[in-house]
C-alpha cells in the first residue's frame, strides 16, 4: 500500500480507555496450546447482549500473532459493526504500518481503506471486561470446536521445518564420520547452540595440542612418552603425570572417563585449572614433551 494512501491510521487506536463500551462492540482474540490454534470473536447488540459469535480453528502450525489478526479480518467480512476491540498490541501496530508484508496485515488494511467507518481500538488483556473474557473463553473453545480454517504457515515454522532437516542431516554425517569422535562423544547431537569452548578446552577434549602422544603421531617427536616415562596424552597431564601434579583431577575409570570429561566443562573452577594446566604444559614444552624430532 502506498504510504501516500494510507489514511487508516486514524480509524486505530493504540491508547488505553478508562472506560471500554460493550455495546455495539466487538471483542476479539486468539490463542495456541499443545492441541492447536484457535481464533475467536463476539458482538454485542445495543443492550449489551451477545449478538453473534465465530470460532475458528487454525493448524497448529499456525501461530498466536496469526490468529489475532484472523479474528479481527474474519469480523469485517461478517459484521458491519464499527467497534473492534483486540488485546493484540502487536497486531494493531502491525496494521498501522503502511510498508507491512504480512498477508493478513494487507487484507486489513484494505479492509479498512475501503469500509472507513470501522475502528480498531487496544484493550488491555485479562482487565475483567466482559467482552474480552468472553473473547477469551470463545479462543480457547475454538481450538477444538471452531470451525476448520486454511491459512498460510508463518515463515517462523517454515524456519522450523528447514532447521530440522538440516539438523537431522547433519547428525546423520556426524555420526558416520571418521574425524573428531572424541568430541563426538561429548557432543553427540549437533545444535545451534554455543558451546563455548575456549582454545584449551577444544586442545584438551580432542586430544589436539601440546600432547606428546599427538606430537608424535605428526612426527614432531620421537617417541610418545612424556618426560616421566608415561604415554604423555591428556589424561596423563592431567591426572597422573608427576610434573603437572599441582593441576591434577581425581583420575576416572576407564569407564567413567566420558562423564569426567563432562564435569570439567560444566564446573567454572575445573574449567579454570584445565586452562592453567594447558598453559604450564605449553610454557614449558621442552620439559615436559622432550626436545623436538627436528633438534
Amino acid at each position: 500500500m502506498h504510504p501516500a494512501k494510507f489514511l487508516i491510521d486514524k480509524q486505530i487506536t493504540t491508547q488505553p480507555l478508562k472506560e471500554y463500551p460493550t455495546a455495539n462492540s466487538t471483542y476479539t482474540d486468539g490463542s495456541k496450546n499443545d492441541d492447536g490454534t484457535g481464533s475467536a470473536f463476539c458482538c454485542f447488540d445495543e443492550e449489551n447482549r451477545i449478538s453473534s459469535t465465530w470460532m475458528g480453528k487454525l493448524s497448529k502450525e499456525n501461530n498466536v500473532f496469526q490468529a489475532k489478526l484472523q479474528a479481527i479480518k474474519h469480523h469485517e467480512n461478517a459484521s458491519n459493526r464499527i467497534n473492534i476491540w483486540s488485546d493484540s498490541l502487536s497486531s494493531l501496530k502491525a496494521i498501522q504500518n503502511p510498508t507491512s508484508p504480512h498477508p493478513i496485515v494487507r487484507k486489513i488494511q484494505l479492509q479498512l481503506q475501503e469500509r472507513n467507518n470501522i475502528n480498531i481500538g487496544w484493550i488491555k488483556a485479562h482487565t475483567g471486561h466482559l467482552g474480552n473474557e468472553t473473547a477469551d473463553v470463545l479462543e480457547k473453545r475454538a481450538i477444538t470446536e471452531g470451525s476448520n480454517l486454511e491459512i498460510l504457515k508463518p515463515i517462523s515454522h517454515l524456519k522450523y521445518i528447514l532447521n530440522k532437516e538440516l539438523l537431522q542431516e547433519w547428525k546423520n554425517e556426524w555420526d558416520k564420520g571418521t574425524v573428531g569422535r572424541l568430541v563426538h562423544e561429548i557432543i553427540p547431537i549437533p545444535s545451534f547452540k554455543l558451546h563455548n569452548w575456549s582454545r584449551y578446552e577444544i586442545m584438551f577434549f580432542s586430544e589436539h595440542g601440546p600432547f606428546t602422544s599427538y606430537l608424535k603421531r605428526f612426527n614432531l617427536r620421537n617417541s610418545d612418552l612424556c618426560s616421566c616415562g608415561e604415554i604423555g596424552t591428556p589424561l596423563h597431564f592431567a591426572t597422573s603425570c608427576i610434573l603437572t601434579e599441582s593441576w591434577h583431577f581425581k583420575k576416572p575409570s576407564d569407564s567413567n572417563i566420558l562423564q569426567w570429561k563432562m564435569g570439567i566443562l560444566k564446573n567454572t573452577g575445573s574449567r579454570t585449572k584445565l586452562k592453567q594446566l594447558l598453559d604450564f604444559i605449553i610454557d614449558n614444552d621442552i620439559l615436559i614433551n622432550g626436545p623436538s624430532s627436528s633438534l
